[in-house]
């Protein structure tokens, strides 16, 4: 059962990184910058995919499933023609004009023409695919914010208005589904709309979940970076004053003693100036590493600054003790090391 799950689990992931790297190679780089932007732009894609793939597959059973009209058949002919035709659009707008609000609102004006002369054809306000409709606020609403998704309701319901308002002065629309295939094609378009909506719902939680990880992502980043010296990894001085203080806290409450070492390299500027900022980079790097191999896990080492390093000793035993471990602090960093090919010593 748990091997199963795995090969699940793997072949979802796959899955996914298929259908976004299919959806990256759309998005034009200027978009890709921005993972916002991305992210936004990889639900309108697959959206249309998903759509245009449903649409399709719908165009070759509908016949093995009802019994179609010629005009019905010359329709459904139409609106596939049309959605493909549309797609296409939109991700050339996509491509060429670099906006991601541009494309959504160009597909939804083909959404809303081929909905909205399918209703003409099938009735009006009693069309099967009155229920279509609904896609066009909540696609514009993820892919393009709030204020597309409220102006994109409001031209949803001033359609239905309009078709009601139409239908109650006697105006008849022609009706091409037969009578006997209405129900089985109001279904179809009910079931369509939910399967849709549940895509863009899911696909708008998912974007939701990598925003927020991404974000928890940056603010760690951030956080380490305000905490650490970036060229060695090691706690900055803002770091060492916390921690001294958490130090000096422990101190008092296990009736322990605690000490602070400063280490200055005496012969980095020679080195810095005679092989170059890139060796004196090296330098620090290499010696921040021997004194966090020479120091206890309870003990505390940071970069004070240039060639400076502090340090926090817990736990002291004796004056001795604490001299022991100075000294041998300065016998590591006095080895001689190889940078640039050529012998160091600080």
């Amino acid at each position: 059962m748990d091997d199963f799950r795995v090969k699940r689990i793997s072949t979802i992931s796959r899955f996914k990184s298929g259908v976004a790297l299919i959806a990256d190679t759309i998005i034009p780089e200027q978009c890709r910058r921005n993972h916002h932007e991305t992210l936004r732009s990889r639900v309108l894609i697959i959206v249309m995919g998903s759509l245009f793939a449903c649409l399709c597959s719908l165009y070759l059973w509908l016949p093995r499933i009802i019994a179609l009209s010629p005009e019905g058949l010359k329709q459904a002919n139409h609106l596939v023609v049309m959605m493909g035709l549309g797609s296409a659009l939109c991700l050339v707008a996509l491509r060429v004009f670099n906006s991601r609000s541009l494309a959504a609102n160009l597909y939804a004006v083909f959404l809303w023409a081929v909905f909205m002369q399918t209703a003409s054809l099938t009735g009006g306000i009693e069309t099967p695919a009155l229920s279509l409709f609904i896609l066009l606020p909540v696609l514009l609403g993820v892919t393009s914010g709030t204020r597309a998704g409220l102006y994109w309701t409001v031209v949803v319901c001033a359609t239905w208005l309009v078709l009601l308002l139409l239908y109650r002065k006697g105006y008849h629309f022609p009706q091409i589904v037969l009578a006997d295939n209405y129900n089985t094609a109001q279904t179809i378009c009910l079931s369509l709309s939910c399967l849709m909506v549940v895509v863009v719902v899911v696909l708008y939680e998912f974007m939701n979940h990598l925003l927020r990880d991404g974000l928890s992502r940056e603010r760690e980043s951030l956080d380490y970076l305000a905490r650490h010296d970036q060229l060695t990894g090691l706690p900055n001085r803002r770091s060492f004053i916390l921690e001294w203080e958490l130090a000096l806290a422990r101190a008092s409450r296990n009736k322990t003693r605690v000490a602070i070492l400063f280490l200055d390299l005496d012969k980095f500027k020679t080195v810095n100036d005679g092989l170059g900022h890139g060796a004196g980079d090296q330098l620090l790097q290499e010696m921040s590493r021997r004194l966090q191999r020479l120091l206890r896990s309870t003990d505390f080492v940071a970069r004070w600054g240039g060639d400076e390093f502090a340090m926090i000793v817990e736990n002291v035993g004796s004056q001795s003790d604490l001299e022991q471990v100075a000294a041998k602090l300065v016998a590591a960093i006095r080895e001689p090391m190889v940078i640039e090919r050529q012998r160091a010593e600080v």
